[in-house]
């Protein structure tokens, strides 16, 4: 027996995040999983709590206390996932009713007929697709206050819910006179909210206003009354991905708890809502109208703005004075993330040894320079290492690496970041890296003095010199002195080790990066 939906939704444990952060740690079968996280009790992202959501394998499940998860399915029963936390007794996490393949014949089967009331009392999560079976039934003995309920693929209406639901997720998939949204209404517990409706408007005001709602997604719908938004107060994270109908942020103003904010590709075209909202930390408006940017000093606690695809990220002059104080995207580079991921997918392997950054990194021959190591190539051309931090779980984990050599920051100084900004950056990676992969050695290769950005030089050298000071005191953090054979007796760049356009690297130049590579790897422990 095989569910057939497991090969669809095998990309997800090698494409989403590890997270080791805190006291959590996910495994499958002794390997990292990588669930993505949602907070719901926990105060930011990427610092996991008891009461967040947490999504992998396609399976979405509510997290307890912290500890080690440790998955797998049941061999018996492919739609069970089953865990153990640390030295617990294992038991039944999430029960996925679908269409399963049985014998070679395609049936509906719902395992949750079969348990018992103790065994229902621990779910943490239930998935249906399709029309579910025996609806009231199945239901009977869940605790909604830990375990998630996710509807996908369905083509029937809402059916009535648990009114005491945390945790919901939806993505009708068929046309419906009325996909029976009025069940929300009496939800009055809610948590955590996602939505996702192809073929008709969502309705905000099915959201019941006095529920307590932390984190809402919408994804690829429309919504007529966006106003609603401001009647939930409580929110603290709201996503609205493709979402037509969303041409104003002027409800947003009374959200003043909003951590997260994200409108990306939407109508939206002006900040000024937003401004002063005292606890907003990540602003995204990717593949919006935004033209201008108002003063950096209006959003008090932004510490990562995302906007790509946007008229403003073409005005560098703008973008100038946030750089010092936040991260900054300007490139959409999502298309290229997903062809690693795809890579790792496929070909991926543990203990490689992983080169991250922009194109110093990206038109490095690897296999020329490095033939006899298991080397990964992760270089995006143009990227800035703020791109490095938001990809960082799909770029950097899903190979495990045991050595990781990142190379950037040259974009960052020519769009107009400062020294500051780029070490606070480094700095930002390297902790990541110590918190998910505490084995892996990080080496930093400097940015390079080019004939093409010399006048930048001197502002690259003073991010080069204190990355290389912060990189003194922990042995598992690197500094290669990779600039000193690229300054002629001249004290400037050599040409020769440069292509035509002065910027990248030739290939006399990649030689000699690779020598003080080769170096460095020889003197890693086996």
């Amino acid at each position: 027996m095989r569910n057939v939906f497991l090969v669809a939704t095998l990309a997800l444990v090698l494409f989403s995040p590890v997270l080791r952060a805190g006291d959590y740690r996910f495994s499958h079968n002794g390997r990292p999983a990588y669930p993505k996280i949602y907070p719901v009790e926990g105060q930011r992202m990427g610092a996991p709590a008891a009461g967040d959501l947490a999504v992998v394998f396609g399976f979405a499940f509510v997290l307890g206390e912290p500890g080690h998860y440790q998955l797998r399915f049941d061999p018996t029963h492919a739609s069970r996932l089953l865990a153990r936390i640390d030295q617990g007794p294992e038991h039944c996490l999430v029960i996925h009713t679908a269409r399963t393949e049985i014998d070679g014949k395609i049936e509906f089967v719902n395992p949750l007929l079969e348990m018992t009331a103790e065994e229902k009392s621990r779910l943490r999560g239930l998935r249906f697709d399709l029309d579910p079976v025996d609806w009231a039934r199945s239901l009977a003995g869940i605790d909604w206050s830990h375990c998630a309920l996710e509807l996908r693929n369905i083509d029937f209406p809402l059916p009535e819910l648990p009114d005491k639901i945390r945790y919901l997720r939806l993505a009708p998939t068929q046309p419906q006179e009325d996909h029976g949204f009025a069940r929300l209404q009496p939800l009055t517990a809610l948590r955590y909210l996602y939505v996702q409706v192809v073929h008709a408007p969502f309705p905000i005001s099915s959201i019941p206003a006095n529920s307590p709602l932390v984190n809402l997604e919408i994804d690829g719908t429309t919504i007529s009354d966006s106003g609603a938004l401001g009647d939930l107060g409580t929110l603290r994270f709201l996503k609205l991905r493709r979402v037509e109908g969303v041409d104003s942020l002027d409800w947003a103003a009374a959200l003043e708890g909003l951590r997260v904010l994200k409108v990306d590709h939407t109508g939206v075209s002006d900040l000024q809502p937003v401004l002063k909202l005292p606890n907003l930390r990540l602003l995204s408006v990717n593949a919006t109208k935004v033209a201008s940017l108002p003063s950096p000093e209006a959003f008090p606690a932004l510490r990562d703005f995302r906007l790509h695809s946007t008229p403003a990220a073409e005005d560098t002059e703008a973008l100038a004075p946030y750089r010092p104080a936040m991260s900054v995207s300007v490139r959409d580079w999502e298309k290229a993330v997903e062809k690693f991921a795809w890579q790792d997918y496929k070909f991926g392997t543990r203990d490689a040894i992983l080169f991250v950054g922009s194109s110093n990194i990206g038109r490095w021959d690897l296999a020329k320079f490095f033939p006899d190591l298991n080397t990964r190539n992760r270089g995006l051309g143009g990227s800035e290492l703020s791109d490095a931090l938001i990809h960082y779980d799909k770029l950097v984990l899903p190979n495990q690496p045991r050595a990781i050599l990142l190379n950037a920051g040259e974009d960052d100084i020519a769009n107009g970041e400062t020294a500051v900004q780029v070490v606070a950056d480094w700095k930002k990676f390297a902790e990541r890296t110590r918190k998910k992969l505490p084995a892996a050695h990080l080496a930093y290769l400097p940015m390079k003095p080019s004939l093409e950005r010399w006048n930048l030089w001197p502002e690259m050298k003073k991010a080069n010199e204190a990355i290389a000071r912060l990189s003194r005191d922990d042995p598992h953090l690197h500094y290669l002195d990779t600039t000193t054979p690229m300054i002629g007796k001249d004290e400037k760049p050599r040409q020769e080790l440069f292509a035509e356009n002065g910027l990248d690297l030739s290939e006399p130049g990649y030689a000699a990066w690779t020598a003080v590579v080769n170096a460095w790897l020889e003197s890693l422990p086996k």
